[in-house]
Parts: structure tokens; sequence; C-alpha cells
């Protein structure tokens, strides 16, 4: 396991100390970490004096031992979001939380250790808030819901702070999957991502009343998960009821009424939904004509594809393409019968 011990803080100056740790580098707002350690995006952006944000996705080769310094800055939290395969930990003097699809508070004053298991393949969110900025949003909750005054965490002096499991934040992370970090737009997504997260964890701590309160974190992490493997085989047909179900480890009539509850979606109509955005983006990054895209994706024909993607998004994919970029070549296969 690789102990890096890093200055973390509000401002991002740290992370060319993390970077010469990881025997990486810095490039633009990316830090370049060696393939052996870590495959994926590291991704670090500076929003105001009060917020930065770290985005990180993608798989780990080597275990790592993120560790806070004797004498760190004390005026700010980490607050962690992620989900995927393997283990990722956080530590806080006796407090030990895994952390995959639910929240995680560290105060920076403390000692604490944040953890991520070799093989791990992980999307990660952290926000890095002044302590000052998080008190007045919680103070301009409690003004909005006086009822909450005492439900409020109290930040000062709490070693380790957790959430719930939390679907909507997945449903805000997983939107990243679709975008380009190289792209102009991203930080403006990344930003606004920040503070949807943010606006979720400040109604979470308020303890207003959980769209989710009766349901056990358990059975919402395995709906996540098999999402999480839906998505991952949006190249293929769907995998089944029956399937997905042993997955979770559930009844098909208890995951298909969990499914629907937690996504708003029946399993299937989340795959062809999350299967037409990837499809999508692929019209977008890439000039294959519209009868390989299908092709590639697993459609039955690209004339079916074609009638999907209007059906979803009002054009046919030809029009979509020609209308938003006109530099990509006439692929003229996308006839509807």
């Amino acid at each position: 396991m690789l102990n890096v011990k890093c200055s973390f803080s509000v401002k991002t100056n740290w992370k060319e100390e993390l970077a010469i740790k990881l025997n990486g580098r810095i490039n633009g707002n990316f830090i370049e970490i060696p393939e052996d350690i870590f495959v994926g995006t590291n991704y670090v952006l500076s929003v105001d004096r009060d917020f930065s944000v770290w985005y990180s996705n993608g798989k780990y080769h080597k275990s790592i031992c993120f560790q806070s310094p004797e004498n760190g800055q004390a005026d700010f939290f980490f607050i962690v979001f992620g989900y995927g395969t393997g283990r990722m930990l956080a530590i806080s003097r006796d407090s030990t939380y895994e952390c995959n699809y639910g929240f995680v508070v560290l105060d920076s004053s403390d000692r604490y250790q944040f953890i991520i298991e070799a093989g791990s393949e992980n999307c990660i969110l952290i926000l890095f808030v002044r302590k000052e900025a998080l008190n007045k949003l919680a103070n301009t909750t409690i003004a909005k819901y006086p009822s909450c005054s005492n439900c409020i965490y109290n930040i000062e002096n709490t070693p380790i702070k957790t959430g719930r499991v939390n679907p909507e934040a997945w449903k805000i992370i997983n939107e990243f999957r679709y975008l380009c970090p190289n792209s102009v737009s991203f930080d403006y997504f990344l930003i606004g991502g920040m503070y949807a997260i943010l606006g979720i964890f400040i109604y979470e701590i308020s303890n207003i009343k959980n769209t989710y309160a009766d349901l056990e974190d358990s059975d919402i992490r395995r709906i996540l998960i098999t999402q999480e493997y839906i998505i991952k085989r949006l190249d293929k047909n769907f995998p089944g009821i029956k399937k997905l179900a042993s997955i979770a480890y559930m009844s098909e009539s208890k995951f298909k009424h969990l499914f629907r509850k937690i996504t708003g979606f029946s399993p299937n109509s989340f795959f062809i939904k999350n299967k037409l955005e990837l499809t999508r983006k692929i019209i977008e990054l890439e000039s294959s004509t519209i009868a390989e895209i299908a092709k590639k994706m697993n459609y039955s024909s690209h004339s079916y594809l074609s009638e999907q993607f209007k059906k979803h998004y009002g054009l046919l994919p030809k029009e979509y393409r020609t209308n938003l970029f006109p530099h990509y070549p006439n692929s003229g296969d996308e006839t509807v019968s």
C-alpha cells in the first residue's frame, strides 16, 4: 500500500504535492498518475475561496492510503461521495466507514485516513468546503426550516459524519460518465454537480423527511449495484430481470418494485434511456456512420436505432448530427421504415 501524506486545503496548490508523491505530474487541472498505480481521470478545480472539487474516475492498480499531515489546515471539511467496485474506507480516530454510495464528511482538523484498495474501480467526487461557508449554508437551512434547528449536524468536533446511501447523488455523478474532461464545458458541469451534491448533502443533514426513509440502506445499495451492472453493459442486450434480481439478492417482484421506486424507471426503461444517452454521446464524439454505431451498440438495425432515437430526442440521429455537428460526414443510412 502507498501511504501518501498531503497538505490538502480548499486552495488547490496541494495537487502539485500529491502528483510528486505519486510519481506523477500536473497537466493543467489534471493530476496524471503512472498507469501502474491508477488508470483514469483525476481532475481538480478551484471554484472560489470557499469551495474546490476533486473528480476522480478510474481503476486503482495499487492500494493508496491518503493521510492528513500533523499540522494541516484546520478550516475546512472534505465531503466525499463515491461509488463503484472495491473498498473505499474513511478512518478517523476510532471510526471507520466504508464509503460506497453514501456521504462521508471528514474534518481537516482531525487525523484521518482515506483508503482506496487495489482493484477498485470508482467514481469519486470530493468537495473541499470551508467550515465558515458550510455553517452559513446550515444556518440558511435552519432559517428556511426552523423545525430542523435541532437536526443539523453539529459540525464542530465530530470526527466523522456519514450519510445514507443516496440514489439522487448517484444520478448526478453518473452523468459525468457522458462528459469529456477535456471539453471547454466540463468545468461548468463540474461546478453544477458540486452544488447539486452539496444541496443534497444539506438536505440530508437537515433531517427533512427522506424520500427513501422506508427503505433499508442495504436494499438501496443493491439496487444501485444493479444500475452499475446495467451501465457497464450498455453495448449489449438487456440482461433480464432474473439476472438483475439475482445480483441484488432479491425476488424478481421485490427487485422490480424497488428499482422503479428508487429510479423512477422500470429496469428495461432505465437500460434503454442510458443506452440511448451513450449512443448520443458516441454520435457527438465519433465520426462513425449511424449504421456502424448501431452495430457497435448492439442495436438490431440502424433503422431501429433511428426510430428509438427520434422517439427519445425528437430527431433522427442524422438530423441530430447534421444540425449540431455539421463537420461529420453524412452517413446516408438513417431511413426509418
